[in-house]
């Protein structure tokens, strides 16, 4: 096989180059085998599609484990399902990324720029890794990074995306092909140095579960990933580390269902634990108002259940069977945020968990879905937009917001790009609609492009339709 690029083989060489021979490095592990797989063009890019081919060849073929040192902005279904499959038969081992960007899609904390989410590596089921810059694990000035570490994510529940180690990343000395050897720093150099210290691990001890060895690997890093510390554990020594992952409002029996609490309404909240090491046994939940709280904004509903899981598996993740049953005042004012207390411990546990539970009550009137006749919003009631508001293509509807009236509007065509009109005081969409040519009437959202409000309180925008990609490259 002919490496065109030089990428491979650096990788290759980090993770287990021969040792003791006098030339060049010593690799991670110099005993593991390389399974080396071409799945990226001499550019260092390639696609999804070619990438799963790899992912299968590898996983079918008796790879232990997968190192991946390229990645994308894209969450391709297809790449998380074929991962899902190799995850049973192998460990997944994937880069961060180079673009000094955090996990999250929002205003990173450190560069005040717009993160991303790099895939495959922030799959839970997969070892994210970033690039630290010294032996004391600072993070490397490139490297993408997990603002709030490894055991928290607070993305949806299905989807609890980390980066989970770090290892050195920066003028890393390896194989490069013709003989050479030369520094090269990313993410990418990092992966393969985890991956061949996971190797070595693996031959000298067999953790229960892939589950029990990412919490040896999480719970023994100091900045950088430290295999010995891993490879000296005992069962002793794994103590459960309890996390609340999100919780599940269920407003179905004493509420509109909506899944949102509204003033008034009898809720009923899930609380979702994961735990990140042992194996947490007897799992006791409470629920209480934080210490500055009115007490008369909310009351705690007794049912009789015992709020008790009777255990919580190494990094499994469980939705509580018996909910906090909470009814919320009537008088409760709309964005009223509502802040409780949540509380778990277990058998043989370091330190209990105690998080915030912030709830924001709703009170007003819903508004979602097609307008299919003229609406009035009148500055008597508070509106509250629960979904995209939709005027079908063909049809002719007039939605006026009468002066006084504050609501913010996120409409959409049937191609489903979405604006939104955010309007305030004194500004409606018939008056801001006078600077127009065309007819107060609109037909389709398109019609309401380039609106231009009177007042500077209100304005229409197209939304970003995000990254959409298929795009994979070396990192």
């Amino acid at each position: 096989m002919r490496d065109n690029n030089g990428h491979g083989t650096h990788c290759a060489g980090i993770a287990a180059a021969s040792g003791g021979n006098g030339i060049g490095i010593t690799g991670a592990n110099p005993d593991a085998l390389i399974m080396p797989l071409t799945a990226l063009q001499s550019d260092g890019t390639g696609d999804v599609a070619t990438i799963i081919k790899a992912i299968d060849y590898a996983a079918a073929n008796g790879a232990d484990i997968i190192s991946m040192s390229f990645g994308g902005y894209n969450d391709s279904q297809a790449e998380r399902e074929a991962l899902g499959k190799a995850y049973s038969k192998a460990v997944l081992v994937a880069a961060a990324g180079n673009d000094n960007l955090c996990i999250y899609p929002h205003l990173c904390p450190e560069n005040k720029i717009i993160g991303a989410t790099m895939f495959p590596g922030a799959y839970n089921f997969v070892l994210g890794v970033e690039a630290s810059k010294n032996a004391e694990g600072k993070i490397a000035d490139f490297s993408n990074f997990d603002e709030d570490g490894p055991m928290t994510s607070t993305f949806s529940e299905n989807d609890l995306f980390n980066y989970e180690l770090r290892a050195p990343g920066t003028t890393i000395v390896s194989t490069f092909p013709g003989g050479q050897y030369l520094p090269m720093n990313g993410t990418s150099m990092a992966t393969p140095l985890v991956a061949g210290a996971i190797s070595r691990l693996l031959q000298v001890r067999t953790p229960s579960s892939k589950e029990e060895l990412f919490g040896d690997l999480i719970n023994t890093s100091h900045g950088n990933i430290d295999i010995n510390a891993a490879a000296a554990l005992t069962d002793a020594d794994r103590k459960p580390s309890l996390a609340l992952v999100t919780y599940r409002i269920d407003d179905a029996k004493m509420g509109d269902g909506d899944g949102r609490p509204d003033a008034g309404e009898t809720i009923r909240i899930y609380p979702k634990f994961r735990n990140h090491w042992g194996v947490a046994k007897n799992v006791k939940y409470s629920i209480r108002l934080a210490e500055t709280e009115d007490p008369e904004i909310v009351s705690f509903i007794d049912e009789g259940d015992a709020h008790v899981i009777d255990n919580i598996s190494s990094y499994a993740t469980v939705e509580a069977g018996n909910p906090f049953v909470v009814k919320i005042s009537p008088d409760c004012v709309d964005g009223r945020h509502i802040c409780m207390v949540l509380t778990a411990t277990c058998d043989n546990i370091s330190a209990p968990l105690e998080q915030e539970i912030m709830l924001t009550a709703e009170n007003g009137v819903e508004l979602g879905g097609v307008i299919g006749e003229d609406m009035t919003l009148t500055p008597d009631k508070n509106y509250i937009v629960t979904s995209s508001l939709a005027i079908p293509a063909g049809r002719h509807a007039l939605l006026n917001i009468g002066d006084g009236t504050l609501t913010s509007l996120v409409l959409s065509d049937a191609q489903g790009h979405n604006f939104r009109l955010e309007a305030g005081s004194g500004a409606g969409i018939s008056s801001a609609m006078a600077e127009q040519t065309a007819p107060q009437r609109v037909r389709g959202i398109y019609n309401l492009m380039g609106v231009k409000i009177a007042n500077d309180a209100s304005e229409l925008k197209r939304l970003p339709r995000g990254i959409s990609s298929s795009t994979v490259r070396k990192l």
